[in-house]
């Protein structure tokens, strides 16, 4: 399953129009009754005769994913409806549009879905570093990448086999990999008793490499670093040509957190009217032991009241709160060296990198 913004079933569907709404049904294979209103208590009903539940689980995991690029690539749908002459109504609503895109123009609903989980992926990566290497992204390589990471799953006993799709954004260039993980067996409750299921979870990574920074960035689902090191090592052997990794790629830092114990950092620019220190993790220095997560509206008057300072710590990671001159939300940045920021998916992010690497916290 692909990670989703939030999402209303009764909504969506009473925002998309009742022939659209049709068409899809029929082509998932829901019977609809002729002359019937689709509300949305009447199409969930339908589901719900289903005999297959997974069919349905189906349904509502491919609707999600339409009320995605619906909610957040608008653009990107109308120059799909522009460039394909889509007749779509006056005051179409974007969940109808989205639908239509979807049903006459797949292939590129799918290319919108992927910039789409590209963009809402990044907001937590990891960055690793390469110097000055060139990327190949020709079939045999491609090909070389694609059957290595099926190999490590598979040596692990986490999954048989991988689905790899790859997608060239200007100077960028993404593999998304849907893969399994180790079998798992939960309790369930049916036919009035407790029973068991065994299953295999589903797994969606993401490398994300650019060309001109020689930069690749990870999305893994894993916790440790022997995923996002085995990728290192996969996309640098097979795409970059390396006979091996320069250990400073494992090492380098690309993040900093100190430049935020300065008050000058904190002065803003045309864009961003002020930041403020929300969060901090610390590690005393006079005692190593001691370490402490420490959240306020204002750190470092909470730090004053309490009679302590930054100098006395450590600074481990930051959470910062960015406020903006136009009428806009604030938004929560997450700084956690060597290499992770998670800055979400909002019209500011450029904005605010641009500013960290002003500020020297982000270092590419």
């Amino acid at each position: 399953m692909s990670k989703h913004k939030p999402f209303s079933f009764d909504k969506f569907t009473s925002a998309v129009k009742d022939d659209l709404l049709k068409s899809f049904l029929a082509e998932e294979g829901v019977a609809v009754a002729e002359g019937k209103d689709l509300t949305p208590s009447y199409v969930s009903k339908q589901l719900d005769a289903l005999n297959d539940k997974n069919k349905k689980l189906d349904i509502m995991e491919c609707m999600h994913s339409i009320n995605d690029i619906a909610d957040h690539t608008m653009e990107a749908l109308i120059q799909v409806v522009n460039k394909h002459e889509l007749k779509c109504e006056e005051d179409e609503t974007p969940e109808s549009t989205a639908m239509r895109v979807y049903l006459f123009q797949r292939l590129e609903f799918e290319i919108i879905h992927d910039q789409f989980l590209m963009e809402l992926y990044a907001e937590n990566m990891n960055h690793f570093s390469f110097e000055n290497c060139g990327a190949a992204f020709d079939l045999e390589k491609i090909g070389q990448f694609r059957q290595r990471v099926e190999q490590y799953y598979r040596d692990r006993g986490k999954s048989e086999n991988c689905v790899i799709r790859e997608r060239s954004d200007n100077d960028k260039h993404c593999f998304f990999i849907a893969r399994g993980d180790y079998m798992k067996t939960q309790t369930i409750f049916e036919d009035k008793q407790l029973k068991y299921t065994s299953f295999r979870p589903g797994k969606e990574d993401m490398l994300l490499f650019d060309k001109v920074k020689s930069v690749l960035s990870i999305k893994s689902s894993g916790r440790g670093l022997e995923e996002r090191h085995t990728y290192i090592d996969l996309f640098g052997t097979t795409i970059l040509g390396l006979k091996e990794i320069p250990q400073e790629t494992y090492e380098k830092t690309l993040v900093v957190v100190n430049p935020v114990r300065e008050q000058l950092f904190y002065g803003g620019n045309k864009d961003i009217s002020t930041v403020k220190l929300v969060q901090v993790s610390l590690r005393q220095i006079s005692n190593p032991r001691v370490k402490m997560i420490l959240k306020s509206d204002d750190v470092f008057q909470t730090l004053d009241d309490m009679e302590l300072s930054l100098n006395d710590f450590n600074l481990l990671s930051a959470k910062l709160k960015f406020f903006f001159h136009e009428n806009r939300r604030p938004v929560t940045v997450e700084i956690n060296p060597p290499g992770n920021t998670k800055i979400k998916k909002r019209r500011e992010k450029e904005i605010i990198e641009n500013y960290l690497r002003e500020k020297h916290v982000l270092l590419v």
